[in-house]
């Protein structure tokens, strides 16, 4: 969503999970390409959402 929304309006957007900042979405270049940059928390926080996912496919 945050990516749509950087699109749509231009603009650098920033996703917090909890009060704490995930990952900044920048605004788009001229080839359409839009940059995410993950926090170290929001990288950790991905890494075990996964995890638990791999964990529910297996049961």
């Amino acid at each position: 969503m945050a990516k749509t929304r950087s699109r749509d309006t231009l603009c650098p957007q920033d996703i917090f999970f909890s009060g704490r900042l995930v990952a900044s979405v920048g605004s788009p270049n001229m080839a359409g390409e839009i940059l995410i940059d993950m926090t170290v928390f929001g990288k950790a926080l991905l890494e075990r959402v996964r995890q638990n996912a791999a964990r529910k496919a297996a049961s």
